[in-house]
């Protein structure tokens, strides 16, 4: 049976973006859609449930609502509503792991509630065991989608040596469903002062090391450029500090996709710096894929 695309919605413009997208990913890729809204009864009703409405009948109707915007909109697709009682990162990493992805909405920085803030939306890229992806609304800065330019390339942050298969599969995917091309960018950040002052004859740096990290690119994208021969491939590797490189690369981007390597932390699941800035401030929607650690990685 065909994995559902998941998507968490709730009354947001936000959740309303993240419908859409998810119910055009489903069409595109053929997979039925699986609209879900988690709710959690309060002793005190809260101040957004009208005062003639149960908080049950409320989150029902937020479920109703997006499946009539979905049924109107895409009336051809396959879509079904559940209705889950619990804590939302609970529901939604449950939900992920029979889905093809989970889409979820972001406000992105500087704001109070919804799905990404702090612990909710972190917590749920962090522990999802499939792809989550991110949508802002247009009027929350998304670029690409508010100048409608269906053409621009899906841009994906890859470690040459770390790299995962899932993360490079689901890019290829995401571009061939939509036609487009396929942006791969490695950052790495540049030899220290410390570094070139020492003139460590082991430790390349400069122009050299710019050659080594776009040849590992390379080597790494060869085969899966073949398995996609339709799927026009750009890749470069950029110094510079990875954060920063890869939200200018979003800049321009239909989509940013970036990897999560599963990894045990003391501290309990985390996301990376990259991944955090890429889900506050990227202008375009943030897929995270989980994979394991390549072969050379620590």
């Amino acid at each position: 049976m065909d994995r559902p695309i998941v998507v968490g919605v709730d009354r947001s413009p936000e959740s309303v973006a993240a419908l859409e997208w998810a119910a055009e990913e489903a069409q595109l890729r053929a997979r039925p859609l699986q609209v879900l809204h988690a709710w959690e009864w309060h002793p005190r009703p809260l101040a957004t449930v009208p005062a003639d409405k149960s908080e049950h009948e409320w989150a029902q109707g937020a479920l109703n609502d997006a499946l009539e915007r979905v049924s109107a909109q895409f009336p051809e697709l396959p879509v079904e509503g559940e209705l889950v009682s619990g804590a939302a990162r609970d529901v939604l990493v449950a939900a992920a792991t029979r889905a093809e992805m989970l889409v979820i909405g972001s406000r992105g920085i500087g704001t109070i509630s919804g799905f990404l803030v702090g612990s909710v939306g972190l917590s749920t890229v962090a522990r999802a065991e499939r792809p989550v992806v991110l949508v802002r609304s247009a009027a929350a800065g998304n670029a690409a989608e508010a100048a409608d330019d269906r053409l621009l390339p899906i841009a994906v942050g890859l470690d040459a040596a770390h790299h995962g298969d899932p993360l490079i599969e689901f890019a290829f995917e995401a571009a061939r469903v939509r036609s487009l091309g396929l942006r791969f960018v490695y950052a790495y950040s540049p030899p220290s002062i410390h570094d070139r002052a020492a003139g460590k004859r082991d430790s390349p740096y400069g122009r050299e090391l710019l050659q080594e990290r776009q040849h590992a690119l390379a080597d790494v994208l060869s085969g899966w450029r073949q398995k996609y021969p339709d799927v026009a491939v750009t890749e470069e590797a950029v110094a510079g500090k990875p954060a920063r490189v890869l939200l200018e690369a979003a800049a321009g981007a239909r989509l940013l996709a970036l990897g999560r390597p599963r990894r045990p932390a003391r501290l309990g699941p985390h996301v990376g710096p990259v991944i955090h800035a890429a889900t506050h401030h990227a202008p375009c929607p943030v897929a995270v894929v989980p994979h394991e650690r390549s072969a050379g990685g620590t």
